[in-house]
């Protein structure tokens, strides 16, 4: 009843659930959840040190219950992923939390953040890869912001197609299959508006 009560009280006054590596992510994280505050949104950032047992096992219960979750991306954020097929590290746990739910993914990529190849990350969280986010400018930081709250707003689209058939299916393969086909549909349409307006202009 009170995992309940706090799932409940966690949604009603919770705009985006702050996924980071503590290591090297705690200061862009911490930066975002105060930018959002700003503009009228609820972030949720757990700052303690995980290894609470039941206090874990409702983060990951929120996770599953919240909108949208914003994942940030610093240099380090998923070496310690690579290689972890049991699942244990918090952060692959967060993410397959995310995976697993309902709700919207919005990665924020440290401008020295790369991806890892995809075959060394575990099968179950794969499909992070697939995911549209916002590259993070220290410089422009009101620009990814405004661009950030249009994802919340669902007001921008995201790139999550191949990613959601990815969870369903497991098959990261086909996953990658339909996301190759859309860019080519998309960049097909883009050459073809490009012709007849130098055409018949």
């Amino acid at each position: 009843m009170d995992s309940q009560r706090d799932a409940k009280k966690f949604t009603d006054r919770t705009d985006a659930f702050i996924s980071y590596r503590r290591s090297d992510g705690s200061h862009l994280a911490s930066l975002l959840k105060t930018h959002l505050k700003y503009n009228n949104f609820e972030a949720f950032l757990d700052v303690r040190n995980l290894g609470a047992g039941r206090f874990d096992e409702s983060l990951l219960r929120n996770i599953e219950e919240t909108r949208n979750f914003v994942l940030v991306l610093t240099p380090n954020a998923l070496d310690r992923c690579i290689g972890d097929d049991d699942c244990e590290d918090w952060l692959h746990k967060e993410i397959v939390a995310a995976l697993n739910s309902n709700c919207k993914i919005i990665p924020i990529f440290d401008s020295e953040f790369k991806w890892p190849h995809e075959g060394d990350l575990p099968a179950d969280m794969r499909g992070i890869c697939l995911y549209n986010g916002l590259r993070w400018d220290h410089e422009n930081q009101e620009a990814v912001i405004d661009k950030l709250i249009r994802f919340l707003k669902g007001e921008a689209p995201e790139l999550d197609a191949a990613a959601k058939l990815y969870v369903e299916s497991d098959q990261y393969a086909a996953g990658v299959l339909v996301f190759n086909r859309f860019l080519k549909t998309l960049c097909k349409d883009i050459l073809e508006e490009y012709v007849q307006k130098k055409v018949f202009k």
